[in-house]
């Protein structure tokens, strides 16, 4: 598996989109199975998966199938199996990460645990965390909030 860094998706969003990034990615672990598959299932972020499909084959040097639906992990036994060790995974490094910052949430942008802790260390800090995403809108949001409270009457406070 491969993990991608807060830092290392804001900076490839400069100029990539997040399913470009992802296509990549998988477009790399691909190429550098000793053994290429005929056949590859992916569980597409992409509504429209053949252009998701079609991204993996921009980074791939070898012919395959690409077998790309959106919400493959319902469909096909290997694709639910990857995603519950990701889902694994990612629920590691969000223990590791609470170790040094304490209670973070999910790290979903829905997650208001996951908020909070952006809130809190946005005001102690005046900026976000490097495992925060700064491209992700509800970071965005959180620091457009702070520097607006900072503009009261004509003056900055």
């Amino acid at each position: 598996f491969v993990r991608i860094d807060a830092v290392e998706i804001d900076t490839l969003r400069d100029w990539k989109s997040l399913n470009e990034v992802e296509a990549m990615r998988i477009g790399g672990l691909l190429n550098g199975l000793k053994t290429k598959p005929d056949l590859i299932y992916v569980d597409s972020p992409d509504p429209i998966s053949s252009n998701f499909a079609k991204r993996i084959r921009k980074y791939i040097n070898f012919e395959t199938i690409i077998k790309a639906e959106h919400k493959a992990d319902v469909n096909y036994p290997v694709v639910s199996a990857a995603s519950i060790i990701a889902k694994v995974e990612r629920d590691n490094s969000i223990k590791e990460l609470e170790k040094e910052y304490g209670t973070i949430g999910s790290g979903y942008p829905h997650d208001e645990v996951t908020i909070t802790f952006l809130k809190k260390y946005l005001h102690q800090y005046k900026q976000l965390p490097v495992i925060a995403r700064k491209s992700w809108i509800t970071t965005q949001r959180l620091v457009d909030d702070r520097l607006q409270k900072r503009i009261t009457n004509w003056g900055i406070e």
